[in-house]
């Protein structure tokens, strides 16, 4: 199972934590900006990884979505995040 997840907002500006972003990000290898590559994608094994990510996530209070894909192919799970402090988890093959 592959996981991806792509941080698509931010509302209070002065208490997020950019520097320390990139520099998670910059661990991984990645250089561009988040607006160049929106995702990242994270195997089974990098849990640790995305929970890192989604940490800075919830600290920065920044809307993201958490998709899941399955042998390269999309799955019917996703997770919701919102700056409000709230998530939301969805399995859509529970109806």
């Amino acid at each position: 199972m592959r996981r991806t997840d792509h941080i698509v907002g931010s509302v209070w500006r002065s208490s997020e934590d950019w520097p320390r972003f990139y520099s998670w990000r910059g661990s991984l290898g990645e250089r561009r900006s988040l607006d160049t590559a929106p995702a990242h994608r994270f195997c089974c094994d990098e849990t640790p990884l995305l929970a890192a990510l989604l940490t800075l996530i919830m600290e920065n209070a920044w809307d993201a979505d958490v998709l899941c894909s399955c042998g390269g192919r999309a799955d019917l799970k996703r997770a919701t995040i919102s700056h409000d402090e709230w998530f939301e988890v969805f399995d859509a093959s529970l109806g």
